[in-house]
């Protein structure tokens, strides 16, 4: 279920309205309204969200954040919010969302995927900037918080070289693929598309492809720019893979999964990019993913 919406929040003193984050569980409402009422939750909540990064609110920010959310910012930099974890200290001016699509996963699981004009000052730099967003939303014992968030700034202009080049003859090679951390069994299994997935993207292979795609899935990549399933499959050619994947985390909830990895070139382009996939008959498929460049 989509929906997109234009919400305008300007300057701190915004009046903010408050949801709570404790609030109905999903699965006690009829199948037909399920998603309709957890669309709407989960706009509210991002509503409520915003609202706190224009007041500063650190403490409100962190009953949003799951113990253990990955955070990869709009440079790439990869953060880890166990224990203390805190957000930078932050002014934020302005924000203005353009757009934010919900994509209901499960009874207890959401993405949410924001356009924003953002305005601010981290660690004393000013920032001015468009960014495309995804949060992962998951409830647990009836609570919603984001167990994943990554920003890719809008690029001004259009990358003169393809984000991958093509291979040129003779050049083909295995990825190496390395885990921060040993997978359960879920996780093998998602891992185990993961890697089918990049094989076939890696040789065109459009038929594989289709496969592990969802539906409705689409990817920003790292210049902002959003490709749907059927955009991908229509021009599918052979690519460049990465020579390394490391850092790969693999969290499973219920029948969703989320997945962050960074990637490293020849060149030594690196990127940072968190794959959230669904569990579907037939296994597990990639619902969305997201590409940051990482800042040198």
């Amino acid at each position: 279920m989509n929906r997109t919406r234009a919400l305008t929040l300007l300057g701190a003193s915004a009046i903010a309205f408050t949801v709570p984050i404790v609030a109905r569980n999903a699965s006690t409402i009829a199948a037909p309204a399920r998603a309709h009422f957890v669309e709407a939750q989960i706009e509210r909540l991002e509503e409520e969200r915003r609202h706190a990064v224009l007041a500063g609110d650190l403490k409100k920010l962190r009953e949003f954040y799951a113990d253990g959310m990955t955070l990869t910012d709009i440079s790439g930099d990869f953060h880890l919010t166990t224990g203390e974890w805190q957000p930078p200290p932050r002014i934020t001016h302005k924000w203005v969302t353009d757009e934010i699509r919900v994509e209901v996963l499960a009874p207890n699981a959401a993405v949410a995927l924001i356009k924003a004009e953002i305005d601010d000052s981290i660690g004393g730099k000013h920032r001015d900037f468009t960014a495309r967003l995804m949060d992962v939303w998951i409830e647990r014992d009836g609570r919603w918080q984001i167990v994943a968030r990554q920003g890719t700034r809008i690029a001004t202009r259009p990358p003169i070289l393809p984000i991958h080049a093509e291979v040129p003859a003779g050049a083909a090679y295995e990825t190496e693929m390395r885990l921060a951390k040993p997978l359960t069994r879920e996780g093998e299994a998602v891992f185990d598309s993961h890697r089918a997935l990049h094989d076939a993207h890696r040789r065109a292979d459009v038929s594989r492809l289709g496969q592990f795609l969802t539906k409705n899935w689409v990817v920003t990549n790292p210049a902002g720019q959003v490709r749907t399933r059927e955009q991908l499959l229509e021009t599918a050619r052979p690519l460049n893979p990465p020579r390394l994947q490391d850092g790969i985390r693999i969290r499973t909830f219920g029948h969703v999964a989320v997945m962050t990895v960074r990637s490293i070139w020849p060149d030594g382009r690196m990127q940072r990019g968190t794959e959230v996939f669904v569990r579907e008959k037939g296994g597990w498929r990639q619902a969305f993913n997201q590409q940051t460049e990482v800042s040198t």
